[in-house]
Parts: structure tokens; C-alpha cells; sequence
């Protein structure tokens, strides 16, 4: 089943709130100061994260807020100042800016460390944006790249989540 398939299959209307998530890991020596700043270099998360923030069809939310967008949150804390617009490159920009400041993006970009033993492990390196799946599914006709990312949304009495 295709991507379109699965989105078209998804129940709801235009309005269905829809969390997004998208995570990758990064082996090696979690004792290492620098573990996380590689995991976060070495991982897709961050430049599908900034993909998916510059996408213009998808409007995305903090999970945190109903009105905070991840680009206000990088402008509210300086992040972006640099930026000259109409420059080009945003997406590219926004990705080294989280990049290079990851340790304070954790509304929008999670670490966790798993411990294999003293000194092996694995940084878990992910993302939850929301937004709505009429967004959703206009992102993707717009050329949205949807591959990797999971949609979840409340269906029934439960949660469905659906792999892309």
C-alpha cells in the first residue's frame, strides 16, 4: 500500500487533529561529551523536522501549545535573527540553527540515551509537531514527503497511529 493510499484510508475530516512524530537513534559512546551533539548531526530527525516546519501547507503546532508555531518558537528565542529573508535556503537555515542549538529546541526535537552497558548505547533522537489532517493531506499533494513519520490521531475510543 502507498503512502497516498494509507493517508486517503485515514478517517476523519479536514479539521482531525493529527500529532506527527519522527524519530531515528544514533549508536556509540554515550560517555562521550560529545554524544548528543552527534547524534543530533548524525540523525535524519532534524532535517525532516525542518522540512517539515517550512512546509507551508501543513501549519504545524508545538504539541505544548494550540498556537505556538515551531518557527515563532525559533523567532522568540533568537534563533532566526541571522536569517535575511527572501535570501532562500530557509529549510537548510532552520535545520543548522537546530543543529547548532538542539539543547534549547526541546518543544520540538527530543533526546533520550539508552545505556547498552558503561560506556555503549543509543541516542534517541525525535520529533511531535501537530497539525490537522486536511494539512496533512493537502502537504502531501503539495509534495510533502511523508515516508519515515507516523500520524496519530484519536479514532473511537482509542488512538490510532499510522506508519508512513
Amino acid at each position: 500500500m502507498t503512502i497516498d493510499d494509507k493517508l486517503s484510508e485515514v478517517p476523519g475530516n479536514d479539521n482531525t487533529d493529527v500529532t506527527l512524530q519522527f524519530s531515528d537513534e544514533f549508536h556509540g559512546r554515550h560517555y562521550e561529551d560529545a554524544f548528543q551533539e552527534w547524534g543530533v548531526a548524525s540523525t535524519e530527525t532534524v532535517d525532516r523536522l525542518a522540512e517539515a516546519i517550512t512546509h507551508k501547507d501543513l501549519g504545524l503546532k508545538t504539541v505544548w501549545s494550540e498556537t505556538v508555531t515551531p518557527v515563532e518558537l525559533l523567532r522568540d528565542r533568537g534563533f532566526l535573527e541571522d536569517y535575511e529573508r527572501g535570501s532562500g535556503g530557509f529549510q537548510d537555515y532552520i535545520a543548522a540553527t537546530i543543529r547548532d542549538n538542539y539543547w534549547d529546541c526541546d518543544e520540538i526535537l527530543e533526546l533520550s540515551t539508552e545505556q547498552w552497558d558503561y560506556k555503549e548505547g543509543a541516542l534517541h533522537v525525535s520529533t511531535q509537531l501537530k497539525t490537522t489532517l486536511g494539512a496533512l493531506r493537502r502537504a502531501r499533494k503539495n509534495g510533502f514527503n511523508l515516508s519515515g513519520w507516523t500520524a496519530s490521531l484519536k479514532s473511537g475510543p482509542g488512538e490510532l497511529d499510522v506508519k508512513f
